[in-house]
């Protein structure tokens, strides 16, 4: 007897990489594609290989220019202007705020807990994250 498999080949076309960013407290990269999906990257448990994990859909009138990592809370912000809050767990958006400036290219978390926004304009905003609740 003679046994068949059918099999298909498809040709995967990723969309290009914006930014990425590793968070040491999680252990997880978070990795934005142009697109607008975020994906959530971890290592292999013998730490030779990373695997997707989870991802945040993107879509037409989605866009992620950066993130950053604050104590294991995810942010991203892209050239609508909002800082948007993902629950890395549950992948759900915690909460969004305007800049007010335009369009965020570079963002980054300090260590006392504040998120810095540069924006397109020359500018840059100061938040204060805070770190007893899921508020900026």
């Amino acid at each position: 007897m003679v046994k068949i498999h059918r099999c298909k080949f498809f040709e995967s076309m990723p969309s290009a990489v914006n930014t990425l960013e590793y968070c040491p407290v999680v252990k997880i990269m978070a990795l934005a594609r142009e697109n607008g999906t975020i994906e959530l990257w971890k290592h292999s448990t013998d730490h030779k290989q990373w695997h997707m994990s989870s991802s945040i859909e993107g879509g037409s009138n989605v866009s992620v220019e950066c993130l950053a990592w604050s104590k294991g809370r995810l942010f991203s912000a892209g050239s609508f202007g909002v800082i948007s809050e993902w629950d890395p767990i549950t992948l759900e958006l915690v909460k969004r705020t305007d800049v007010y400036s335009g369009a965020i290219n570079a963002m980054v978390a300090t260590e006392d807990n504040r998120l810095i926004c540069g924006s397109d304009n020359g500018s840059f905003s100061i938040f204060n994250i805070d770190p007893m609740s899921k508020n900026l």
